[in-house]
This record gives C-alpha cells, sequence and structure tokens, in this order.
C-alpha cells in the first residue's frame, strides 16, 4: 500500500474539519477572555559560570491546546515545508487570516507548533502579536458558519 503524501483533502472532509474547528472554536473562547494568560517566564538565579536560556510554562488551558492539536492531529507536519514560505504572506496581505480555508488555518497552526525546537517562541510570538487569536477567530468562523453576518466560503469538494 502506498503511503499517502497528500494529506490536503483529508482536512477537507466534513466531519473532520467540523470536529477540528468546533475544538478550536473552543480554545478561541478561552484565549479571548482579558483574564486568559499564554503562560509566564520562570525566575532564574543568577550564575557567573555560563548564560542560561530562561524556561516558560505554560498555563492549564494553553498547555490543554497544544496538547490537544498535537494529539489530535490537528497539525501536520509534513506541510511544514510549504508553510515555511507561505507564513511571510501574514507580515504582508493583513487579510489572509481573514481568508483562510480550514487548510490554510491548518498550515497555520502547523507553522507555529510543529517545529520540535521553535515550536514554544512561535506560540509566545503568534500569541503576543494576535494572529493565534486571528487564527483562532477564523476557526469559529468555519465551526459556526450560520453565525457569520457575511457569506463564508465553500469548502473545496475532496
Amino acid at each position: 500500500m502506498d503511503k499517502i503524501t497528500n494529506l490536503e483533502p483529508y482536512y477537507y472532509q466534513g466531519d473532520v474539519t467540523r470536529r477540528h474547528m468546533r475544538e478550536l472554536a473552543f480554545f478561541a473562547e478561552k484565549f479571548a477572555d482579558p483574564e486568559f494568560e499564554l503562560g509566564h517566564y520562570n525566575e532564574m538565579p543568577v550564575t557567573t559560570s555560563s548564560p542560561r536560556k530562561p524556561t516558560f510554562t505554560l498555563s492549564a488551558t494553553a498547555k490543554e491546546f497544544v496538547t490537544y492539536c498535537i494529539n489530535e492531529q490537528v497539525i501536520e507536519p509534513s506541510c511544514l515545508h510549504r508553510m515555511e514560505w507561505n507564513f511571510r504572506k501574514l507580515s504582508i496581505d493583513e487579510d489572509f487570516v481573514a481568508d483562510a480555508i480550514p487548510f490554510e488555518l491548518i498550515e497555520m497552526l502547523t507553522y507555529i507548533l510543529g517545529n520540535h525546537v521553535y515550536w514554544e517562541s512561535r506560540l509566545i510570538k503568534a500569541y503576543q502579536s494576535g494572529l493565534l487569536q486571528q487564527i483562532l477567530a477564523r476557526a469559529v468562523d468555519w465551526a459556526y458558519p450560520e453565525q457569520v453576518d457575511g457569506p463564508i466560503l465553500e469548502e473545496p469538494a475532496a
């Protein structure tokens, strides 16, 4: 049996897409709360021997979000190489997230969380810039299209 290398149709399957978008919508509500904190940096003792990298501890909700994305395969590491280039569009095109289809949301989350070395700093930057909240808000549009004021794109057929 051949290995499937193009997983794009997988995310366009109605049930899978709706389930992922509804779960992301759940986190959108949590992340939008003014009292929400992504986490905090731990205090580090001053040492004279060598510099140390500060450690960041995620809040319980943020940890739950990251765990959900990884365990439920919301992120897809096979599309990470494509997203490295596409992610640069976010700084140029302000409507990139607003017009994103579910697979593009998955790609954005994959860029943020898919790299095992940089995921933590990318998550912090995406949260601080408001990008993560925009991605989750767009997931709400796809999870509950009946609540959107304007027309929403139809999902492409698999």
